[in-house]
C-alpha cells in the first residue's frame, strides 16, 4: 500500500484528489496540506 500526502493550495483540487484516492484502495491518504512547507513538516514529523 502506498501512503499519500496531498499538497495543494486549492481546496477544490484537494477534494478532487481525495475522491480519486477513495477509488483506489491500494493508496492511503495520510495527510492533507495547504502548501509545501506544511507538507514537509508532515512528512518529517515536525510539529506545525
Amino acid at each position: 500500500m502506498s501512503k499519500i500526502i496531498i499538497i495543494d493550495d486549492e481546496p477544490l483540487a484537494r477534494s478532487i484528489t481525495k475522491e480519486y484516492l477513495q477509488k483506489h484502495p491500494d493508496l492511503e491518504m495520510m495527510q492533507e496540506c495547504n502548501d509545501g512547507f506544511e507538507g514537509l513538516k508532515s512528512y518529517t514529523g515536525t510539529p506545525a
